[in-house]
């Protein structure tokens, strides 16, 4: 729990005493009912071995934002850029966490609504974006979820549906969840024969054990420069957030042209997030992320005698000092995308003008944010308790209680039948995205008789063992 605290307390960027670690102590003891003739002495040998044993070297350390003196941020930039200098653009990545309110819906008194006090908690799910430098790779997303299982999982891990699913009461990352993650990239990198670097911030979530991860070289960011010099945060996860803002409003559009009334046509349970937002970061360009690692200013790249960038691996579209992301170009296309949804929904009568709320307020949350939040010290006393449950099998599977009411799963019959049908009208219809679905529902139909001839199969084995004897 101390442990826990003092990373939170990095977090906060506090200077912290031994005076202060102790009396922290006290008041862990005292809350788990410790009584005081049991407590060490806390000695300066009982907090130097303390700070042996979690490896804990000093404490004065961060908070995520603030304001960033321009010279800092200067010299930060030269740093990681002395840093990347030694590998190829391919090999240099950056991650971040985001949080995404999925359910939020564009209308500003419904939002409101929705996102009031603790409510927020509820809704909001973590993401884990990872990119490289010359926008060639795109990890898939890491996600924290409230819920092991929630209803529309069916009783089934996130990892059934091919998500990378992790889950704690806040959603919100943490050491273990991080170290997993490093260790899957890894591996990754290995069977690849890379060596990469991989730049994150100083979070506190960020810790990891060193001696288990061979070939990804990790660096930490500045306190409180992030924001400036960090790829993903230059646009990247602007750019996902308008993407799924927009998928989401077209979501509505559609409910709405199968009967659904507002403001019933924002329902949407945690897996149907899910699917939109992996589509969402599907769309996330090449360019968008190329010209957001320029934009952070943290990459040496060559230049000719008048200046302009000359690197092959960038496609050249704006220069790296580009004041904000207001003037990127991909970035104003895909916010230009939202506001066509957003009007489309206005004009069916799904979302009163006034009510609308604008793109700038779609992508900027109170509360969404999940870099710059804390765990209160009651909150980390519970988190951990609730590990050492798990750790002893007291915990039961989580489950959500959704408000979004759960279709029942097709049957494999019902879902060949349905593509039957869209065959059929497929077949008559001749624009061009019509034509790509006819050409994807033979495989797909293929899929589905192979799984229903396999429970078939399994039906009748259970069935013949089941016989008496």
């Amino acid at each position: 729990m101390l442990k826990a605290w003092l990373l939170q307390a990095e977090a906060d960027g506090l200077a912290v005493s031994g005076k202060l670690i102790r009396t922290q102590w006290r008041w862990f003891a005292t809350e788990e009912d410790i009584p005081p003739p049991d407590w060490p002495k806390l000695s300066e040998g009982w907090l130097t071995a303390f700070k042996r044993r979690h490896n804990l070297k000093g404490y004065h350390l961060h908070g995520e934002a603030g304001a960033a003196d321009p010279s800092k941020v200067d010299q930060a930039r030269q740093r990681i850029q002395d840093i990347t200098d030694a590998f190829t653009l391919r090999d240099i990545f950056n991650m971040d966490e985001t949080g995404l309110f999925g359910k939020m819906p564009p209308n500003r008194t419904l939002a409101t609504k929705q996102m009031s006090g603790r409510k927020t908690e509820k809704h909001r799910l973590s993401y884990a974006f990872t990119v490289n430098a010359d926008g060639s790779e795109k990890l898939e997303p890491l996600i924290i979820g409230r819920f092991r299982r929630p209803h529309c999982f069916q009783s089934r891990d996130g990892s059934y549906y091919g998500y990378d699913y992790h889950w704690n009461k806040k959603a919100w990352m943490k050491t273990d969840i991080f170290q997993q993650y490093l260790e899957k990239f890894d591996r990754k990198m290995r069977q690849e024969n890379r060596h990469v670097l991989l730049l994150v911030d100083n979070f506190s979530g960020h810790k990891y054990d060193e001696t288990r991860i061979t070939n990804v070289r990790v660096e930490f960011f500045e306190p409180n420069l992030t924001a400036h010099i960090q790829p993903l945060d230059q646009g990247i996860i602007h750019a996902f957030k308008l993407h799924y803002r927009r998928l989401f409003c077209e979501w509505a559009v559609l409910r709405q042209v199968t009967g659904v009334a507002a403001p019933e046509l924002y329902l949407i349970n945690q897996l149907e997030i899910m699917e939109l937002a992996q589509e969402a970061w599907g769309e996330i360009s090449r360019e968008t992320i190329a010209n957001c690692w320029r934009r952070a200013g943290i990459l040496q790249l060559p230049r000719d005698i008048n200046g302009r960038l000359q690197s092959p691996d960038l496609p050249l579209v704006i220069e790296p000092n580009t004041p904000t992301m207001q003037d990127d170009p991909s970035l104003i296309a895909i916010r230009r995308e939202l506001q066509d949804v957003i009007v489309t929904l206005q004009e069916r009568g799904a979302l009163a003008p006034l009510e609308a709320m604008s793109t700038t307020e779609m992508v900027n949350v109170t509360g969404e944010s999940v870099g710059s939040e804390r765990w209160t010290d009651r909150e980390i006393l519970e988190q951990v308790r609730e590990e050492i449950r798990e750790e002893h099998g007291q915990i039961e599977t989580a489950e959500e209680e959704e408000d979004v009411p759960v279709s029942p799963l097709f049957s494999d019959q019902q879902a060949l039948a349905a593509c039957l049908e869209l065959q059929r009208l497929f077949a008559t219809k001749p624009h061009c995205e019509y034509q790509a679905g006819l050409s994807m529902l033979p495989g797909i139909m293929r899929a589905l008789n192979r799984d229903h001839t396999r429970s078939l199969e399994q039906s009748s084995i259970t069935k013949y063992f089941a016989l008496p004897t």
